[in-house]
This record gives C-alpha cells, structure tokens and sequence, in this order.
C-alpha cells in the first residue's frame, strides 16, 4: 500500500496536470483580476492596465519577492496611480540570521528604497505561507474597516495567490484584485500566456491550492 502522503501528492499532481492542460493552456496570463469576477479556479483571467484596476482600501505585496523590488514597483506604481493610500507589507519571520527579520520588513524596506512614504507603509508581519499572509491580512482588513484589497506578488505566484485569497479572504467579505508586472513574465506587453518555467516546488503548492479549492 502506498503510503497516503505519496497518494496525496500523486493525486495533487494529476490535478495540476489535468487543469492547466484543460482550462489555462490557451488563456492570458493573470495582469490583475477584477474582484467582480466569477468565483471558481477557471476563471478566464483578463489583462488590464493600471488604469482599469478600481481604488482599493489597501494595496499589499507578498513576501518572498526579488532585490529589484518587482513586487513593491508594482505596488508603487498603483499606490501614485491613487488606486489606495496604504500599502501593506505581508510576510513573517524570515530564517536565523537575516538582518531584515521578517519577509514584511524586507518588503518595507524595498518600498522605502523606491520612494514609498513611510507612513503610507503599514505591516502584517505574521503568515509563512501565502495562505497565512492572506489569514493575517484578512485580520487587518476587518481590523480597518476595509472591504476591498489589491493584492501584488509576481507571475508564477499569482493563480496560488487567486484561488487562494477566493477561500480566505471573498468567503470573508472582503474584495480582491491580484495584480503583477506583466514585463516580469518576460513579455513587453500586458499579456503573456502561462509560463511553462514555473518550478516544480510552485506546481506542488498550486496543486494544494487548487485541491482545497475544488473540496469546498
């Protein structure tokens, strides 16, 4: 018998597969979703240009993102076109040993470096995974009175970050928008179709997502 870990991912695996190949083969890849969009994994996800993203109660960026400060450019970028006063760094602690302590304190201090105000920064530093990060915004969320949030991570990232802010934070009550630099998934327009250089580890935590998706 096999044991049901290696079942479960096995399983998990023919998911991945399975839906991509069915349902995201011949779609745009994700620029930023519209919160009025159906509910459901299979959603056709459309390309729009910062001017189409309605004003949010908070702009936040996830953890984990590059030196270059991809994700918190993104987030810039929206935060001048007026779209939200706040940006939210997101993310916990960081492993022993690096200076920045916290994945929202190196989100902070990237956002710092480009310009951001300081007081328009506010921190989240709590959630290792991209469902704890969404758990801890949801708090702050209902903390403030915000009913609506653009959420900004990058390409490979932004369907895990989809499905899973449909599960934790719309079964909530609050809106969201997923949005990313499209030039960073190696187009120099606003679309691109999936991106086949996605990591192995990537592919593992979608099919998780995607699996907790379908059993609700």
């Amino acid at each position: 018998m096999r044991p049901p870990v290696a079942v479960g991912l096995a399983l998990s695996l023919a998911l991945v597969g399975t839906t991509f190949m069915s349902n995201w083969a011949d779609r745009d890849f994700l620029f930023s979703r519209p919160g009025v969009a159906a509910r459901g994994i299979v959603d056709r996800v459309v390309s729009l240009p910062i001017s189409h993203i309605r004003p949010a109660n908070a702009i936040a960026v996830h953890g984990g993102g590059d030196e270059a400060a991809t994700r918190e450019r993104v987030a810039w970028r929206l935060y001048e076109a007026g779209i939200a006063n706040v940006i939210v760094a997101l993310g916990g602690r960081l492993p022993p040993g690096d200076p920045d302590m916290t994945y929202a304190n190196a989100v902070a201090r990237r956002l710092l470096a480009i310009g951001t105000p300081r007081d328009a920064i506010a921190m989240s530093e709590s959630g290792s995974s991209t469902s704890g990060e969404l758990r801890a915004l949801r708090d702050l969320a209902r903390a403030n009175g915000w009913r609506s949030v653009v959420l900004v991570t990058s390409p490979r990232h932004a369907r895990r970050v989809d499905i899973v802010a449909d599960r934790v934070l719309r079964s909530g009550g609050i809106d969201f928008t997923v949005a990313f630099e499209a030039a960073a998934a190696g187009t120099s327009g606003a679309t691109t179709t999936r991106n086949d250089s996605e990591s192995i580890g990537e592919l593992a935590k979608l099919a998780i997502a995607i699996a907790l998706e379908t059993a609700d």
